[in-house]
């Protein structure tokens, strides 16, 4: 589930870096946590119309990317929160 359907994988190895690229298919809402070593990885999505609401949060020192249907932002540390169309 956290790696399918929530889409969270290793970029680098080590898991340096992270890829989050959710799959959601026809859930509409998803929170997640998946362990990292430098602390919890955690991912809430909810889908409104033909976007995609996204929170995601990082542990200190953990940075990657995030794509969903074609589109990729950075991330990093942190909290971020943001939609994509």
């Amino acid at each position: 589930l956290l790696t399918i359907v929530g889409g969270i994988h290793p970029a680098t190895p080590g898991f340096r870096t992270v890829r989050i690229a959710p799959e959601l298919g026809n859930l509409r809402k998803l929170n997640i946590r998946y362990p990292h070593p430098s602390g919890d990885i955690e991912a809430r999505y909810e889908v409104s119309g033909q976007g995609l609401h996204v929170q995601i949060t990082l542990p200190a020192g953990l940075s990657g990317t995030f794509a969903w249907h074609g589109k990729t932002r950075s991330l990093s540390s942190g909290t971020v929160t943001f939609s994509v169309q």
